[in-house]
C-alpha cells in the first residue's frame, strides 16, 4: 500500500474485512487474512490480524453499518485519525513494529583495535558516529542504539595463533561481545558466548547467525570480541611490526625489533605499510617501488627469518623511511557485524 491511498479508505477496507466476518474464528482468520494481504501489502501475520481486531473493536463505537455499506462516519464526523496515527508509514508501524527497526553494519579490522601493541586475547574498538584519527574506532553514518538483536557473518581469523591446535582440534570456536556478556546465549566451560562457529581454514563461519536480545542494548561506546575454543581463551599476536628498512641491490629488508610470529614455512605473505620513501622519489625505478610498497592493497613479501622480511624491489637511491611499522595480513582479524536497533 502507498500513501496515496487516503487513511480513510484502508480503514474502511479493513472495516468491511472484519465486519463480515466478526466473530474471526479459525476458519474465518484466513479469509480476513487474504482481504487485509490485498490491502495491506506487507506479511500478514496473526499477531497484525489481532492488532486489527483490538483497533476494530475500539473503534467501533464510530463506525456504522448498514449491511450493503460499510463506512467511517457516524452523524456526519469524519475520522481523521486512528488513535493519534495519521499516515500510512504510522499505521504499518503500529500493525508491525519491526518495520521501524533499522540495520547498522560495522566492519572490524584487527588493524585498527585500540590494544595494538603485544599479544593480546580481547580485540576491542572505539564505535563513533564519524572516524577519528586520534583513537582506534570504528564508525557508522546513523548512531547504532536501542540494539534488539546482531548478527556475525563469516570471519576473518589470523592463520597462526596461541590456541589454533585446540580450535583445530574442536572444530569451533565461540565469539562474545564483552559489552553485552549479560545477555549471553549460552556458556561453554565457564565463558559466556553468543555465537558458536565452525572453524575452518582459519574462517570462524556461525552456526547461529542471529541473536536477539531479552532487553534492548541502550548504549554503543565500544565492542571487544573474546573468543574461546574449549576451555581454553584465545590469544593473538601482534599483527603490526616495527621494523627497520635497508636496501641491498635488488632487495628492500624489513627487520622488525622482536619476532614476528610468522613461521618460516609460510614463505611469502600479503603487508601493507605507509610513507615509504626514497632520496630519489622522481626516478622512474623509484617511483615504480614506491608506488608498490605504498599501495592500500599491500605488497608481498618473503619471509626470511624470524624477525625479518625482503622485498624484492629496486631503487636507485637510498632509502629515506628508515622506520616503518608493517602490518602482517596473516595475523589480521576481520569481522562484519550487522545490529538491528530501533531508531526511536
Amino acid at each position: 500500500m502507498t500513501d496515496n491511498i487516503s487513511l480513510e479508505i484502508y480503514i474502511q477496507s479493513v472495516y468491511k474485512a472484519l465486519s463480515t466476518y466478526v466473530d474471526l474464528d479459525d476458519e474465518n482468520r484466513s479469509v480476513v487474512r487474504k482481504v487485509i494481504k490485498n490491502v495491506y501489502d506487507t506479511k500478514t501475520t496473526n499477531t497484525m490480524i489481532d492488532k486489527f481486531v483490538e483497533l476494530f473493536k475500539k473503534q467501533r463505537k464510530f463506525i456504522s453499518n448498514d449491511n450493503n455499506n460499510s463506512t467511517i462516519y457516524q452523524s456526519g464526523v469524519e475520522i481523521k485519525s486512528l488513535f493519534g496515527i495519521k499516515t500510512v508509514a504510522q499505521l504499518a508501524k503500529e500493525l508491525n513494529p519491526t518495520t521501524k527497526y533499522k540495520r547498522g553494519y560495522l566492519v572490524f579490522d584487527s588493524r585498527y583495535r585500540m590494544n595494538t601493541t603485544g599479544t593480546y586475547d580481547r580485540i576491542k574498538f572505539y564505535y563513533s558516529l564519524s572516524p577519528s584519527s586520534d583513537k582506534k574506532c570504528v564508525s557508522s553514518v546513523h548512531k547504532i542504539s536501542n540494539i534488539i538483536a546482531m548478527r556475525m557473518y563469516r570471519t576473518k581469523m589470523p592463520n597462526y595463533f596461541v590456541g589454533q591446535s585446540t580450535a583445530e582440534e574442536y572444530g569451533s570456536v565461540n565469539v562474545a561481545i564483552e559489552e553485552f556478556e549479560g545477555q549471553a546465549s549460552a556458556e561453554s566451560d565457564g565463558f559466556p558466548y553468543h555465537f558458536n562457529c565452525k572453524y575452518e581454514n582459519s574462517e570462524l563461519i556461525p552456526r547461529n547467525t542471529y541473536l536477539s536480545f531479552d532487553k534492548p542494548i541502550k548504549t554503543l561506546d565500544t565492542i571487544t570480541f573474546k573468543l574461546t575454543s574449549g576451555s581454553q581463551r584465545l590469544t593473538f599476536y601482534n599483527d603490526t611490526a616495527e621494523t627497520k628498512v635497508s636496501y641491498s641491490p635488488g632487495t628492500i629488508s624489513f627487520a622488525a625489533s622482536t619476532a614476528h610470529n610468522i613461521p618460516l614455512s609460510a614463505s611469502v605473505i600479503w603487508v601493507y605499510t605507509t610513507g615509504f620513501s626514497t632520496s630519489t622519489p622522481g626516478h622512474p625505478t623509484d617511483a615504480t617501488t614506491i608506488a608498490r610498497l605504498n599501495r592500500q592493497r599491500g605488497f608481498n613479501v618473503t619471509v626470511s627469518s624470524t624477525t625479518e622480511f625482503a622485498a624484492g624491489d629496486s631503487i636507485t637511491g637510498s632509502v629515506t623511511s628508515t622506520d616503518l611499522v608493517l602490518y602482517l595480513n596473516p595475523l589480521r582479524f576481520i569481522s562484519m557485524m550487522e545490529f538491528i536497533y530501533d531508531p526511536e
